[in-house]
């Protein structure tokens, strides 16, 4: 009888204490901070976005989010970091057009739409062409094309990268204005700013993110608007011509994504797609693309639909770099 009792009582105590146990499983992902892989210098347009996103993102995956910089070769750097970590989920990988552009050109060592899934597209930019206030030689678009036709090579434009988004941009707008400048490459926005507000150079193409505090404080003064319509609904931009005006088309518009190792988990990529949604839906965030003109274009609202608009530039850049020479 005692002997039946000792085993009742220790059974009745491993129930007790496995419960206890069973509450300690392992804690669902994300138990740490989450990296932000941004493939461009600090304080550019691409670079303030990121930051601001997951500033709202760390609200949604309970961790701190940290922004890292990695700026060179045109996206290059940041794409190969970013493909180098782990596909736990812990790695997050800004990119915009400019990272297709790259894949277009076979510049990294594997390609980006093979290796990454989108979560979500943060917004939609466009670029606005730029002088310094006080320039005398020109200081509307008109003016612009009169003297480059006069001292063709002789203007300075600067941008984010050689072969990289602003190049390609920069090249067809010259094109289409039936001009030549010259182009200078810098590593990331804040040179670019202090090169044209030093008055190293003549012209800056930047994305309303960018540049608008600039615009605000009259300290730069827009020529011309890289999209198919005039946007008065910024007052810095009221008049101002647009691509269109000059009968130029095809210019891409600026996007930014973030994605994440295609070989992560499922119900890892489920868990950032859920937070990515709704910080993109966040009222604060939304708040801030309202008050930076980030909201004025439309965004790929699915992973489908971003892989596609993906697909569709890899195809459009591959074509535009064969017709210049740059690939085979």
């Amino acid at each position: 009888m005692k002997k039946t009792l000792r085993i009742l009582a220790l059974m009745l105590i491993c129930m007790m204490i496995v419960p206890v146990f069973g509450c300690a499983k392992k804690q669902e992902f994300p138990t740490r901070a989450l990296e932000m892989v941004i493939p461009f210098g600090v304080g550019g347009a691409s670079d303030i976005s990121a930051r601001e996103f997951g500033k709202y993102l760390e609200k949604y995956v309970k961790q701190p989010i940290k922004p890292v910089n990695k700026g060179g070769s045109g996206t290059v750097e940041g794409f190969e970091y970013a493909l180098a970590q782990p596909a736990d989920g812990y790695t997050l990988f800004e990119l915009t057009t400019s990272v297709i552009m790259k894949e277009s050109q076979s510049a990294a060592s594997k390609k980006f739409t093979e290796t990454f899934d989108p979560l979500v597209m943060m917004m939609t930019d466009f670029q606005i062409l730029c002088t310094y206030k006080g320039n005398e030689k020109f200081k509307t678009a008109d003016e612009l094309v009169t003297y480059a036709k006069a001292n063709p090579g002789a203007v300075k434009i600067a941008g984010i990268s050689a072969g990289a988004a602003d190049d390609c941009t920069q090249s067809t707008v010259a094109k289409g204005l039936g001009i030549k400048w010259t182009y200078v490459p810098y590593t990331s926005g804040s040179e670019i700013k202090a090169a044209i507000l030093g008055k190293e150079i003549a012209l800056v193409q930047d994305k309303v993110a960018s540049i608008l505090p600039l615009l605000q404080s009259g300290d730069l003064i827009p020529i011309l608007i890289f999209a198919d319509n005039r946007v008065d609904i910024i007052p810095q931009l009221k008049g101002i011509p647009c691509i269109s005006d000059y009968g130029i088309s095809g210019i891409p518009i600026s996007w930014r994504c973030i994605a994440v190792r295609k070989d992560t988990p499922k119900e890892v990529k489920d868990i950032l797609f859920k937070a990515c949604s709704d910080t993109f839906n966040d009222p604060d965030f939304k708040a801030y693309k309202e008050k930076e003109f980030l909201n004025i274009m439309d965004v790929a609202k699915t992973p489908e639909a971003i892989s596609k608009v993906w697909q569709a530039e890899l195809k459009a850049y591959t074509q535009f770099y064969k017709e210049t020479g740059v690939i085979k």
